[in-house]
């Protein structure tokens, strides 16, 4: 009788025990978003808490006839902050990645269109990818090797083949205006790190995907 006890008192504590662990990888994990309605807040990473952020990765069509940047920001079930998502709020953060609002964004007299683009924070600065603009489209619409068509054609291409670049820029947490990261401004946040900064010496390009595989590596 007590060993039938003991086997069956045993069985419902390895029930319970599975159900437990069950519960732990059915139920979803609540999603670590917040929203920065300032430059300040977000440097200092004190944003309002939300729970309903979507992120949305658009299309390259959705992006050269919309233009705009990569990712689209919404909160489910609210229009109201979905408008301060998309026109007032800095920056938001879903999931620990980071994105800001190109809407808020600045480089000297240029605007970056509206949606958001996707950020890294690495030692206390933030730094997000977007495509180049002014002077720098200039410097990376194109193979300087090639010849571009001239007319409303070659217009139309060079512009389409700028949604596919992405170059860095640098948030200045003072101002909130943002900085182009080229090489002379990399090789200045490398100077601590010798090794690396001899690495990058050898690259020639100024794209996002090189700065950021070395940016990367101070975190």
């Amino acid at each position: 009788m007590i060993s039938s006890l003991y086997v069956l008192y045993a069985n419902a504590r390895r029930f319970v025990m599975m159900s437990v662990l069950l519960m732990m990888f059915v139920l979803p994990v609540e999603a670590q978003q917040f929203v920065y309605p300032t430059v300040s807040s977000l440097f200092q990473q004190k944003g309002d808490t939300m729970t309903t952020l979507r992120v949305e990765q658009r299309s390259k069509k959705s992006r050269y006839i919309l233009s705009g940047a990569d990712y689209k920001v919404t909160c489910e079930g609210n229009r109201a902050m979905t408008r301060y998502i998309r026109s007032r709020a800095v920056a938001v953060s879903v999931n620990d990645s980071l994105f800001v609002n190109c809407k808020r964004m600045k480089y000297k007299n240029y605007t970056f269109g509206g949606r958001y683009a996707l950020a890294y924070r690495v030692q206390n600065r933030i730094f997000w990818s977007a495509q180049p603009v002014g002077q720098i489209a200039t410097l990376h619409a194109r193979d300087p090797k090639s010849a571009k068509l001239p007319g409303e054609v070659g217009d139309a291409i060079q512009a389409s083949s700028l949604v596919s670049k992405k170059v860095l820029y640098e948030l200045d947490p003072e101002t909130g205006a943002s900085y182009f990261v080229d090489k002379d401004r990399m090789k200045i946040i490398l100077s601590a790190y010798p090794d690396l900064l001899a690495e990058f010496d050898k690259e020639t390009s100024e794209s996002a995907e090189v700065m950021l595989r070395y940016l990367l590596q101070l975190k």
